[in-house]
């Protein structure tokens, strides 16, 4: 799943809530999965990737605490950030 900056979208309004790529299918005894279509979801420039990481921390509830960590930021229209990998 790729993230791609595109000046025609001007807020996440626009953007659908729910993505999914496609499987990739059977590798008919391969050994190996066929690869799927890569999934590209269009988003605002200035859009800003932030990744959850565990900071180590507990609350006083005993729930762990994540931190935002900067990751990438769309400048230009048609600048693409890999978001996730099929596997």
């Amino acid at each position: 799943v790729f993230l791609k900056a595109t000046h025609l979208v001007e807020s996440f309004l626009d953007v659908s809530q729910k993505i999914k790529a496609e499987d990739g299918g059977d590798g008919s005894g391969t050994m190996r999965g066929l690869h799927g279509k890569d999934y590209c979801l269009q988003v605002p420039l200035g859009t800003i990737v932030r990744e959850r990481v565990n900071s180590g921390l507990r609350t006083e509830e005993g729930r762990r605490m994540f931190l935002p960590q900067f990751r990438y930021q769309f400048l230009k229209s048609e600048d693409t950030y890999l978001v996730g990998r099929g596997g």
